[in-house]
């Protein structure tokens, strides 16, 4: 979804539209998503979808590309590591704007792999200090 949503931000932007000040805020209407799709899989794989896929229905096309940039993304570390840092980005905002904590208290340590549970979870290990 971010990856629609960066996409979809920087299409409105060079169409002049106004847009929020992070691509995150952005909605993406699904009929703009299609589209999108082939757009982040020549990206991010830097190839042009296989010829066969040409013969599919579009349905089933984009269940293929969407599937073959989920692979890309689950084995590179760098990415995952962006993914990473965006959700520690996500819980130092929750606890800046709710936990009424002030921003330079919150900083990130670092970012690193773990594995999924078998129920789909992510466990982020959060380390707290108060002086």
């Amino acid at each position: 979804e971010r990856e629609y949503q960066y996409t979809y931000y920087k299409i409105l932007q060079r169409r002049g539209d106004k847009v929020p000040a992070r691509a995150g805020l952005i909605q993406v209407p699904e009929d703009e998503k299609a589209p999108m799709l082939e757009g982040i899989y020549r990206t991010r794989l830097k190839q042009q979808p296989p010829a066969e896929w040409a013969n599919l229905g579009k349905e089933q096309r984009a269940n293929h590309m969407r599937a073959a940039v989920l692979k890309f993304w689950s084995s590179n570390e760098v990415l995952l590591r962006e993914l990473g840092q965006g959700r520690a980005s996500s819980i130092k905002d929750y606890l800046v704007d709710k936990g009424k904590l002030e921003d330079a208290r919150v900083y990130f340590v670092d970012a690193r792999l773990g594995q999924a549970q078998p129920d789909g979870k992510v466990i982020s290990p959060l380390h707290l200090d108060s002086e």
